[in-house]
């Protein structure tokens, strides 16, 4: 019998207390295997070389080199395994941003600490780090180029009822695609676009700042009520769902409803409940897009769309980072199309025209 070789993990934290309690919850997972530990971003990259981890935990906080200088430098090395880099960290201070950025260079994904940089309550993040190692130990390593902000903006008017509703579901793996996507509209789109990023409110604030610099189509987070017009993006505050409504009063018109904490075993945002609610109230056609990430959320929201004559464009798996969602959805038999990353924008622009 072939004995299933462990997840070698390294940790990367300032903190010895933060270190040790990461380390004991990983020990205690059969299927994880320790095999050192760094203090900063400096003894991070010669520990990266000397034990070629599959995974890397990374603090972003740290003396000599931060967790974000650290991770484009690993991610740059030649001759040695890529591994996959799991932040986690308080995030403070301008870390959102650019953790976002590391996403950009091959990151895989992210999760923040609990209680700031010394969470002795780290356990409370127990089963989304142990989720996103194993998932990270079997990911694809996906290095995105650098992206400028844009120059100018055309004039947004912004006043039409939309006719057409692009709904982009993605979680981990997602953040650049939908940079990628949103950068390649035109201002001139023809239809209303909500992004249901998998993401903690602190991230999708800074997620929505850092897209509407970068995308000629204004980037906004909704307010409860708002009306779906042409030409504008709605990023989906995290810890929050959206549900499409129609109006009584208006024909034709619809707006959106903001949904706050509640007790859920599903993701929040929820990709599901905002395509669900616009299969069954949009007055008109909807288009969902499912990228890159784990689980399953997506699929009924994709099956809903299209029993309702709406449209499906499902990532091809073979190039998401993670390819459980997009894979959910063509195995149930919905994607009217299979696209790679850098088709989906210019289809979106087809479809809509």
């Amino acid at each position: 019998m072939i004995e299933k070789r462990k997840i070698s993990v390294m940790i990367v934290d300032e903190s010895f207390f933060m270190r040790k309690l990461l380390r004991e919850m990983l020990e205690a997972d059969p299927d994880i295997e320790i095999v050192g530990e760094a203090r900063d971003g400096s003894e991070a990259i010669a520990g990266c070389i000397r034990y070629q981890p599959d995974v890397i935990t990374m603090d972003y906080d740290m003396p000599v080199m931060n967790g974000g200088e650290a991770t484009r430098r690993i991610l740059a090395l030649e001759k040695i395994k890529k591994p996959a880099i799991l932040m986690i960290s308080a995030f403070t201070g301008k870390g959102a941003a650019v953790t976002l950025e590391c996403l950009r260079a091959g990151a895989f994904s992210f999760v923040q600490k609990p209680s700031g940089e010394l969470s002795l309550d780290i356990n409370k993040a127990e089963q989304e780090i142990l989720a996103k190692i194993h998932a990270a130990a079997h990911a694809r390593i996906i290095e995105f180029p650098f992206l400028p902000e844009r120059v100018t903006r055309k004039n947004y008017r912004g006043t039409e009822n939309a006719k057409t509703l692009i709904i982009i579901g993605a979680s981990t793996g997602g953040p650049p695609l939908v940079e990628n996507i949103l950068v390649n509209l035109p201002v001139e789109i023809k239809a209303s676009i909500i992004v249901v990023q998998h993401m903690p409110r602190f991230f999708t604030e800074t997620f929505t700042a850092r897209l509407d610099k970068l995308a000629y189509i204004p980037v906004m987070q909704p307010k409860d009520g708002e009306k779906l017009v042409d030409g504008k993006v709605l990023l989906v505050p995290g810890d929050t769902d959206l549900s499409v409504e129609k109006s009584e009063e208006l024909m034709d018109t619809n707006f959106v409803q903001l949904m706050g904490n509640e007790s859920s075993d599903k993701p929040r945002p929820c990709i599901d409940v905002t395509m669900k609610s616009a299969a069954h109230n949009f007055a008109g056609r909807v288009i969902a897009v499912i990228l890159s990430g784990m689980g399953e959320d997506g699929r009924e929201g994709a099956v809903a769309v299209r029993k309702a004559g709406g449209y499906v464009i499902a990532q091809s798996p073979e190039t998401a980072a993670v390819d459980s969602m997009t894979q959910e959805v063509i195995d149930a038999g919905v994607a009217n199309e299979i696209l790679s990353p850098d088709k989906i924008a210019h289809r979106l622009v087809t479809l809509t025209s």
